[in-house]
């Protein structure tokens, strides 16, 4: 028995059987496999780097528009209050004569006509117009109050008109 260990690297019958068992599989299978493997390692590789150089194209395009949007500001918009962008373009065109001509040209900037005419600035029990963004309508409202300096009730009196004038123009729609 030691001399059919003295030779080999395994020092007893258990290591021995494994290495045995794994010459067996190795020496099982056929050669062409080997071969195969190969050619289809190589055409694999070739694939992995076609998906990795368009991973690559995608990642750097969503950095870019990361990049440009992170800070939430851009170079085509604007910061009003806290956290609501508004296009350079369209908050130029606003009319700033009168507080309350600014106040409807920024809500038509910030919501559609159709969304004005069917919303409220708070919720009431019973009513079934929907609330407008309270964080839309609150950076709005202290963006013109401090442009104008003005307080907010003032602000808000003129939001309520343009809803109203929103309503009416819709309900003459239908």
């Amino acid at each position: 028995m030691e001399e059919a260990l003295g030779n080999c690297k395994a020092k007893s019958w258990r290591r021995l059987s494994k290495l045995w068992l794994k010459r067996l599989r190795v020496s099982r299978l056929p050669k062409a496999t080997f071969d195969f493997d190969k050619k289809k390692i190589h055409e694999l590789e070739g694939d992995l780097s076609s998906v990795k150089e368009r991973s690559d194209k995608y990642n750097k395009k969503y950095k870019g528009l990361k990049e440009k949007f992170s800070t939430g500001k851009s170079s085509d918009y604007t910061v009003i209050g806290d956290n609501t962008l508004i296009l350079k373009d369209k908050l130029a065109m606003c009319r700033t004569s009168n507080y309350s001509k600014y106040v409807e040209d920024i809500l038509d900037v910030l919501f559609n006509p159709e969304v004005l005419g069917n919303s409220v600035i708070r919720g009431i029990k019973g009513t079934t117009k929907s609330v407008l963004d309270p964080k839309i309508i609150n950076d709005a409202q202290h963006h013109v109050a401090a442009k104008f300096s003005i307080s907010i009730q003032l602000v808000r009196c003129a939001i309520r008109q343009k809803l109203n004038a929103c309503h009416k123009i819709n309900k003459n729609m239908d």
